[in-house]
């Protein structure tokens, strides 16, 4: 893991180089801390604290290195100390360990090479997860990520969202839900809410389960309130799952329905995990639940063809996801190097 620290600001007294180089020397070896000084802004007799700023802060940007993740120091922001800094750091760090580990056992199955990821990362958001720290820790471990991009291009994907989502349809979010022995059950929720005021009149999207083991009521099979997404009605009590019978199928089946049905994940009753991937997929004109333009690295994007472009939301359609032109069909990425990030008239 490569960490660079750049810092804008004038010469430091002796004793804070001294200090920074104590805590630097506390890093895990597998960690490599680089100081970047940048000078600051010249002052003129006037001074101008927002153009000092602002060209301050191009140069930062300047500076950074393509690919790599960004995280803004700014005392409004949470306050960390030299306690949970190492902690989170060691978190990180032990599971790239695993996840190399893992990679290099060819021994394992994809379902099982799944299964021990998502149980390592964890439970909600696993795979976004997933995606993120493939990208931004190690790009050996890319290859891990072609089980899951695959799955999207299931043909089950297609054929059941393009009929009642249309054309250009996007992800909208990809998690996995582990459901653990003795797990409290979720509270029952349907996922209509991406359109405000709610709609009952037509689906706004559709989820696809896909169960990577037997999936039983005993072991948290999801609850579903059946009809509920035709004839508009919900339960009474969110907290209760009377009226709701359990999704149950053997590993290898998919669960697909609209947005409109309330569900929930159930109960697990038996001494071992279920694992479950959820895929949420939206119309092409609604904002996505997760955020691909702050949530996927660049380094993943350049694994997309053209159908994990329109998926992620990277294709223009009906004006919607373009840059200045808005050319219907165009693919857009992320190219920190062509942001606009200040404009100034001509001097």
């Amino acid at each position: 893991m490569k960490i660079r620290l750049i810092a804008v600001g004038p010469r430091q007294p002796d004793w804070v180089q001294q200090a920074y180089t104590e805590y630097a020397g506390r890093l895990p070896r597998e960690c490599s801390l680089e100081l970047q000084e940048l000078a600051l802004a010249p002052r003129s007799k006037k001074p101008d604290p927002k153009r000092a700023m602002a060209d301050e802060a191009q140069r930062i940007g300047k500076a950074i290195i393509g690919g790599s993740r960004v995280v803004a120091l700014d005392e409004r922001g949470q306050a960390w100390t030299t306690v949970p800094i190492p902690k989170r750091l060691a978190e990180w760090l032990g599971l790239l360990r695993y996840l190399r580990e893992t990679s290099s056992d060819h021994s394992l199955s994809a379902g099982k090479l799944i299964h021990r990821i998502l149980d390592q990362v964890g439970s909600t958001g696993a795979v976004q997860a997933v995606l993120r720290l493939f990208s931004a820790a190690d790009s050996s471990l890319l290859p891990l990520l072609d089980e899951f991009l695959d799955l999207l291009k299931h043909p089950v994907v297609d054929y059941f969202m393009r009929p009642t989502l249309g054309d250009h349809y996007i992800v909208s979010n990809y998690l996995s839900v582990i459901a653990g022995p003795g797990n409290e059950p979720q509270q029952l929720h349907y996922d209509q809410t991406g359109v405000q005021p709610g709609v009952t009149a037509f689906p706004v999207g559709m989820n696809i389960l896909w169960f990577l083991d037997d999936v039983t009521e005993a072991n948290g099979g999801t609850r579903v309130f059946p009809g509920s997404h035709e004839v508009h009605v919900g339960p009474d009590d969110i907290f209760v799952s009377d009226g709701t019978v359990a999704a149950e199928g053997p590993a290898g089946s998919a669960m697909v329905f609209d947005t409109r049905l309330w569900h929930g994940t159930g109960a697990n009753r038996t001494d071992k995990r279920r694992h479950v991937i959820i895929t949420l997929f939206y119309r092409a004109w609604m904002r996505p639940q997760i955020n691909p333009w702050t949530s996927i690295h660049p380094r993943v994007s350049a694994k997309f063809d053209e159908t994990l472009k329109t998926l992620f939301g990277y294709r223009c359609t009906s004006t919607h996801g373009g840059r200045e032109d808005q050319i219907e069909g165009e693919f857009n990425g992320y190219d920190p190097d062509a942001l606009i990030c200040e404009m100034r008239p001509k001097t």
